[in-house]
């Protein structure tokens, strides 16, 4: 069993971690205040193909925060990649409610190893967030490494 348990060990650790540049080179987090309150986003690679992206949101109080979880558009390679948001949440009306100092990862997979900076992950969140029945306007978020 202590085998087993440090193979498994060994086989994690083994996996590369890197952090994503979101937009500019070498930026590592992207923030974004509104009525709400603010979110930052940052993203990271696990073996050069996993992408999980955290969105943690601080809001003020009695203002409410979903998203719509239909409407981010993630692509790569000029191809929309299926995503799972994390942890589970339940969907009212296709939108998912956020609450105060919550937080929530957006999991996908690229069909291909990224290494260099010309892989570029393109995360679309028109419509994504909405704050007391408002759209939040965030640009496209330009996802690469930045080496």
């Amino acid at each position: 069993m202590k085998k087993l348990l440090l193979f498994i060990f060994l086989i994690i650790s083994c996996d590369q971690i890197s952090n994503l540049s979101i937009n500019k080179d070498k930026q590592l987090f992207y923030n974004k205040e509104f009525d709400c309150g603010y979110i930052k986003i940052t993203s990271s690679l696990w073996a050069h193909r996993i992408v999980k992206t955290s969105i943690g949101y601080n809001k003020l109080l009695n203002k409410e925060l979903r998203i719509n979880k239909d409407s981010l558009k993630i692509l790569y390679n000029n191809k929309l990649l299926p995503y799972e948001i994390l942890p589970e949440r339940t969907l009212e009306n296709d939108t998912i409610k956020i609450f105060n100092n919550d937080y929530f990862i957006i999991s996908f997979d690229v069909e291909y190893d990224l290494r260099s900076k010309k892989d570029t992950i393109y995360m679309i969140p028109t419509g994504f967030v909405y704050c007391e029945g408002k759209k939040v306007e965030i640009d496209t978020l330009k996802l690469f490494l930045g080496l």
